[in-house]
């Protein structure tokens, strides 16, 4: 049993999660080991079955240092000797015995009970194991191409056209202007945005993400299988966008339209059209949000831009019925306008367990608004996908509804063709979290086991000690060698020596203390029968 109770020992301490080991025994008064449950309660159910064989040896014991009280001059008495000496020994010890069996028999009930409770509370849990990880390519910043100036479309275009004659040619943050159109950079390091925007990016994905009442999409490291296995502290880029409907403000009401023209006209902004001809979407962009000013080559001061949208909706998708805001053109399809404001954010967040736990967003300043808005804004990456999300969102009741779901798609997108400007670099930290099963063990019901098994090796312990004591006694040691077969011969055949007191056998036999022999024979007596014979 004290082997037992090492054993327990050595196995909780060497098998226990040391992430969880302090902090489960302040909070949950267990330990995590990494055994399964039920090899560890059946190891621990060893403790009942070796309290039932041990009982056998215990009672025996007891017999062997069970006082003698009879008056017949022994002191103590085995079980062969208790038949020796009549029933009055007999009663004397068994009192003895049966106090003893008393006690045996409720240490071995206690060790079975704390085995049972162990048994009941032991279970096997799920769990994360930590280790360290580099958190490569968990955060994102830019370019170094990017922190050369204000990343706007004048500073990017003078790189190609306006520099000091001579001045070698260096690559532009995002664009690469031509005289017709403007295209995106393009580097052997250049993370596509339609790879993003498309899901099938090994580097980064745009994430949603709610805070504070404000909805953003940011960008954080794609969902691989090691990704997914890592708790991370990390800085990424994030953007936001508030929409409102604006069809009523600019003119877009059934009355004014005719079956070849759907005609809009935002006045003060001088955004003006017609639906039927803009090819399902038209988006123009402006520095402030009253829409008062066109966004400028020399960029946006600041974290945010603004943008209106006119957009052609086809019948059949899922719109808001009876708002006044979605419009319904002649031959049957719809048209909308949404005036919104983007802003750009520095984000810091930790990632834990697969979700967001801390966030914390601030306004980025011009260069990153510049850089990471110019594929959209100027390259006009991305504007095909955000007219296509009038498709899905406008399952709502309300245009205002349609507008924020709008939104945050239109965040979706903006900030998916923004990682032209962007890089992946190391998390602040990182680690790798592994799922494991494991044996959650209360601390009760084990140190309960362990000290009931301790009692029963402190009975057995005391138990041994006296019966060694006994052994070693001189009337011990004459009753062990009475009970053979020799002392019996000599009980018959020599009475002088044979109750005389004795420190071995051979002493009972006078033939070999006095060189006399003797033959043991077997004759017919007077009656008839038959009895032993010495001559």
């Amino acid at each position: 049993m004290f082997i037992f109770n090492v054993i327990l020992i050595v196995l909780v301490v060497k098998f226990r999660e040391p992430n969880h080991f302090v902090e489960s025994l302040r909070s949950e008064a267990a330990v995590y080991v990494d055994i399964n449950a039920t090899t560890f309660t059946t190891i621990t159910s060893w403790a009942s079955t070796l309290a039932a064989i041990l009982g056998g040896f215990v009672l025996m014991l007891a017999g062997d240092i069970a006082r003698d009280e009879s008056g017949v001059g022994l002191a103590h008495h085995s079980e062969t000797v208790h038949l020796l000496h009549g029933v009055q020994v007999q009663k004397v010890e068994a009192g003895f015995s049966s106090s003893i069996s008393v006690r045996n028999s409720a240490a071995g009930l206690l060790v079975a009970i704390t085995d049972t409770w162990l048994h009941l509370s032991t279970e096997a849990v799920n769990l994360y194991r930590y280790s360290p990880s580099p958190g490569t390519n968990l955060s994102v910043n830019l370019h170094e191409r990017c922190l050369i100036n204000n990343n706007s479309y004048r500073a990017q275009s003078n790189w190609y056209f306006d520099r000091e004659p001579g001045a070698p040619v260096e690559p532009a943050c995002t664009l690469n202007p031509a005289a017709a159109n403007t295209f995106l950079v393009v580097e052997d390091d250049t993370i596509t945005g339609m790879s993003v925007l498309g899901n099938r990016s090994s580097t980064l994905t745009a994430k949603y993400h709610a805070e504070g009442g404000r909805v953003y999409f940011y960008l954080a490291p794609a969902p691989t299988e090691q990704n997914l296995m890592q708790d991370y502290s990390a800085e990424t880029f994030a953007m936001s966008t508030t929409c409102i409907p604006k069809s009523v403000e600019c003119g877009l009401e059934y009355e004014k339209f005719i079956g070849a023209a759907t005609p809009f006209n935002c006045t003060k902004s001088g955004f003006s059209g017609d639906i039927q001809k803009i090819g399902g979407i038209r988006i123009q962009f402006y520095d402030d949000p009253e829409f008062t000013q066109t966004l400028s080559t020399t960029g946006v001061e600041g974290s945010t831009y603004s943008l209106l949208v006119a957009a052609f909706l086809e019948v059949v998708w899922p719109h808001p019925q009876d708002d006044p805001e979605v419009a319904h053109q002649v031959h049957g399809d719809l048209a909308m306008i949404l005036g919104c404001t983007t802003t750009v954010y520095d984000v810091s967040y930790q990632y834990q367990n697969g979700s967001v736990v801390e966030w914390n967003a601030r306004e980025s300043n011009s260069s990153v608004t510049n850089a990471l808005s110019s594929p959209i804004t100027q390259a006009r990456v991305g504007v095909t996908d955000a007219y296509q999300a009038f498709s899905y969102t406008g399952d709502t009741e309300t245009a205002q509804r349609y507008a924020d779901n709008w939104a945050a798609e239109y965040s979706r997108v903006a900030v998916s063709v923004s990682v032209t400007a962007l890089r992946p670099v190391p998390a602040f930290s990182a680690q790798y979290r592994t799922p494991a099963i494991v044996s959650r063990i209360p601390i009760a019901p084990l140190a309960a086991l362990l000290l009931s098994n301790f009692l029963y090796c402190l009975i057995g312990a005391i138990l041994t000690i006296f019966a060694i004591l006994a052994v070693r006694e001189p009337e011990t040691k004459e009753v062990v060698e009475r009970t053979t077969v020799q002392s019996l011969v000599a009980a018959m055949f020599e009475p002088a020596t044979a109750t005389a007191p004795v420190k071995e056998v051979d002493n009972m036999f006078s033939e070999l203390a006095e060189g006399k022999s003797q033959r043991v024979g077997i004759g017919r007596l007077p009656n008839g029968g038959y009895s032993y014979f010495l001559w």
